[in-house]
């Protein structure tokens, strides 16, 4: 379940174990823009929020623990189209290690043109024991000035 803070402007996923106890991990495993073109890295891991740990970490049953999804970077945004040199930069931010991930847009030259771009994000839920998985799917964008990451439906997977 993705979560925004419209102070910070960051995203942060929540897992939640309904099982038995056990020890969870997440990474993103593929990400495109709209055109299809692939973004970032070809996957990456994405942090716990307590400690910025990837590792797995352990969620009892019936609990949720956060993941450190994304950052966006509304200031550059606004300083970069509101300047009049268009926005090209990467805006988007995955934290994950050893290297944070960096996402942009295609060059765009008003707010207008972001609401047709966005980025969707495959990520990877994996149990430790007895081992298995689950993917979602989020659609990442902006609308007016406001980020936003939306689950997508499975069944349009």
């Amino acid at each position: 379940m993705p979560d925004l803070d419209l102070v910070t402007n960051r995203l942060f996923l929540g897992v939640l174990n309904q099982g038995g106890s056990g020890s969870f991990r997440a990474e993103v495993v593929d990400a495109h823009d709209q055109d299809g073109n692939c973004v970032g890295l070809l996957s990456w891991p994405i942090p716990w929020t307590d400690g910025g740990s990837v590792g797995a970490q352990e969620i009892p049953r019936g609990e949720t623990r956060l993941l450190d999804f994304a950052h966006f970077d509304l200031a550059g945004l606004k300083k970069d189209l509101e300047g009049g040199n268009g926005a090209d930069g990467d805006y988007w931010l995955f934290p994950s290690l050893p290297h944070s991930v960096t996402v942009g847009y295609s060059a765009v030259r008003e707010w207008l043109q972001l609401e047709h771009q966005y980025f969707l994000i495959t990520v990877r839920v994996t149990r430790s024991d007895p081992p298995e998985f689950g993917e979602i799917q989020f659609k990442i964008g902006i609308e007016g000035t406001r980020p936003y990451c939306r689950e997508l439906p499975r069944k349009n997977r």
